[in-house]
């Protein structure tokens, strides 16, 4: 197993990182197993593991084929998640149902977002643009981002308004 699942794992299950319960969990939980085919087809030059995890796209109704996605990644009813292939995510980065991070292909926002470090992205909330969503942040559901959001913050509404974190959020 690579670092960067053992981290899903790990957070995933609330629990230190054993090969038997692994096992059992990846076999069990359809959101474990695509974690496991996401990260081997990150770490493989192999079509094979390509073709699993278009094949797991398609019967989850989850789009997600990034490279740059840092350990820890929770999908939380993860049907119709949507993750632009040059989008950037970091640690512990927590996406609910239905969210989608994409591109903006003209304009002064052209490009994908870089999802920072501990973020959560609530139910149906979008993020586009060459955008930045700094460390410990919260999008809130339904909410349609494309500016870039500071550390510590909360973002809510359709469109977006920043929100400062207050102590223990």
């Amino acid at each position: 197993m690579n670092d960067l699942f053992r981290q899903d794992y790990e957070k995933f299950s609330k629990r230190k990182f054993s090969i038997i319960p692994c096992v059992l969990r990846i076999i069990k939980n359809y959101e474990l197993r695509f974690l496991f085919i996401l990260r081997k087809n990150q770490s493989s030059n192999s079509n094979i593991y390509n073709t699993i995890l278009n094949h797991y796209m398609n019967r989850y109704g989850i789009e997600i084929n990034s490279k740059k996605i840092g350990g820890g990644l929770q999908l939380i009813h993860p049907w119709g998640i949507t993750v632009n292939t040059n989008a950037i995510l970091g640690i512990n980065v927590t996406l609910f149902k239905g969210c989608t991070i994409g591109v903006i292909e003209t304009g002064k926002k052209q490009g994908n977002p870089n999802i920072g470090d501990n973020v959560t992205i609530y139910a149906n909330a979008t993020v586009c643009g060459n955008i930045k969503i700094g460390n410990n942040s919260v999008i809130a559901s339904n909410s349609f981002v494309n500016f870039d959001v500071p550390d510590n913050s909360i973002v809510i509404g359709n469109p977006g308004k920043i929100y400062k974190k207050t102590e223990g959020e």
